[in-house]
């Protein structure tokens, strides 16, 4: 028998990493002010909040394919989301809200 060479195990390790990809998406967050709720489901993360509610959030990011979903009382509701990374945010993806949202 053979040896399989050690590419083909690089290359079936590389598929099996993209299979398993990490989201980015908001992380190490916080409720400060308000009620809120997350949920993710695949590649959308929903966040539930209450009018006038604060988050703080280690990163803020969403990634090329990816939705950010904020659900929010109504139009006339609004969310403060605090970013407290010295890195710049990226979205490259969907950020969604039937309402404000800020990003600070």
């Amino acid at each position: 028998m053979k040896p399989v060479p050690c590419v083909l195990f690089l290359l079936l390790g590389l598929f099996g990493l993209s299979a398993s990809r990490i989201f980015a998406v908001p992380l190490g967050t916080e409720t400060v002010v308000g009620q809120v709720s997350i949920t993710q489901s695949g590649a959308e993360m929903r966040i539930t909040a209450s009018d006038g509610a604060i988050l703080n959030h280690s990163s803020f990011d969403v990634s090329r394919g990816e939705t950010l979903r904020f659900i929010q009382p109504g139009v006339d509701a609004r969310v403060l989301n605090r970013i407290l990374s010295a890195s710049p945010s990226r979205i490259d993806g969907r950020l969604l809200a039937n309402g404000h949202l800020y990003l600070v």
